[in-house]
């Protein structure tokens, strides 16, 4: 339930950015703006207010390793959903050179933690 009232609140959050977006790259007012970045801001509270209540549920469940853990996951997890969604429109979009740029970007940083991995393993041994 937690991670669904979490999503509900994201969804509306990037609703409001998109209008947000529209509304200053249209004719409008800073008064017309200011109430849509209150409700933005607002909505960052309540995500980040669940997400708190979320960890201090999961207290007597899970180790704070554990939820270290788990929030480490979700933060990866999340960047590489975006930067395959970006890979993916880029090819749809038949952005070739950008699609390989970020192909090699992507083959760089797992070098480098294949790297930071192997010498972690070594120093506990």
């Amino acid at each position: 339930p937690a991670e669904k009232d979490i999503q509900d609140l994201a969804r509306q959050r990037n609703e409001e950015l998109k209008k947000l977006s529209l509304l200053i790259n249209g004719a409008k007012t800073d008064a017309d703006v200011d109430p849509e970045m209150a409700k933005i801001r607002d909505l960052n509270h309540q995500i980040e207010s669940r997400e708190q209540k979320l960890d201090s549920d999961l207290k007597g469940i899970l180790s704070p390793r554990q939820r270290a853990k788990l929030l480490v996951f979700e933060h990866e997890f999340n960047q590489r959903i975006r930067r395959e969604v970006a890979q993916r429109q880029l090819a749809r979009n038949g952005d070739a050179r950008a699609l390989r740029q970020l192909l090699r970007q992507e083959r760089v940083r797992n070098r480098l933690l294949r790297k930071l991995g192997q010498s972690k393993s070594s120093e506990n041994k």
